[in-house]
């Protein structure tokens, strides 16, 4: 370990180089790394991306390590693409064959971006597309639309109609499923009508509604009747869902509409001898 300082008894953190581009300064707490512009980082090893700034104004800003280039349309030059010339524009000469763009950058040098099936340094290769994409079966075109939906090829899920188009097939999705081939199950709570403070569970193609207490009814649009107690203790309650209106299930020993009535059993005794 290295020491510094007026007394030598400071720790020299800079000890190894930690700043791997930059210039460091040892603290008493460790030390700092001033970094060169285009670098950043505690250790001035992440490259700035200058481009981000557009510094290029007509060019196209090509990033590197530590900094950047622009690559200027024909007639500009300059750092930025900010002198127009046609005198010293290495583009001048149409370089690039094929329909490629010509740039220039650091005003005397060029690069051809070509056009999809062309490569080289000026663009001046087709590429075989055959060589890598070969017709099966000695065939040269591929001139016939596949109908997927025929063929059994098609994806389409859940019940969904296939319907062949050209270069592909669509899917017409049954009721409750949606997606690029009715994998999804349409959420039909979206739209539901369960009444507030209910809680909607989606199935396929339809809902239910979850009542909270006091409530029934398909939507939970009703109140519950049985809520006002109207029949006689120990009997048994039962709410109509679809009318709203209740029924009581009386004791052995009542009868009535809530169960209110005794039933005189001496007298079916009697009645019956």
């Amino acid at each position: 370990m290295t020491l510094i300082g007026e007394r030598c008894d400071e720790r020299n953190y800079c000890e190894g180089n930690p700043c791997i581009n930059g210039v460091c300064t040892s603290t008493s707490k460790g030390y700092h790394c001033a970094c060169p512009p285009g670098l950043h980082g505690e250790r001035c090893d992440m490259d700035v991306n200058e481009c981000h700034s557009n510094p290029c104004h007509r060019g196209k800003c090509v990033n590197e390590f530590g900094s950047y280039r622009c690559e200027c349309p024909r007639g500009f030059s300059g750092r930025h693409c900010e002198t127009f010339s046609l005198s010293n524009d290495p583009c001048a000469a149409s370089p690039c064959q094929n329909g490629a763009k010509c740039y220039t950058y650091r005003d005397k040098y060029y690069s051809c971006e070509c056009r999809a099936g062309f490569t080289g340094r000026h663009c001046e290769v087709n590429i075989d597309d055959c060589s890598e994409n070969a017709c099966m079966n000695g065939g040269r075109f591929c001139e016939q639309d596949v109908d997927e939906c025929e063929l059994g090829l098609h994806d389409c899920k859940n019940g969904g109609t296939c319907f062949n188009k050209k270069e592909g097939y669509h899917c017409v999705c049954v009721n409750g499923w949606e997606g690029e081939h009715c994998e999804i199950n349409k959420d039909d709570c979206v739209d539901a009508l369960c009444e507030a403070g209910s809680t909607c569970v989606d199935h396929v193609a339809k809902y239910t509604c979850e009542c909270p207490p006091g409530r029934i009814g398909l939507f939970c649009h009703m109140e519950d009747p049985c809520l006002a107690n109207p029949c006689r203790t120990g009997s048994v309650c039962e709410p109509d869902t679809s009318s709203g209106k209740y029924t009581c299930e009386c004791p052995k020993g009542y009868t009535g509409e809530d169960c209110s009535e005794d039933i005189n059993e001496c007298e079916q005794v009697n009645k019956k001898q």
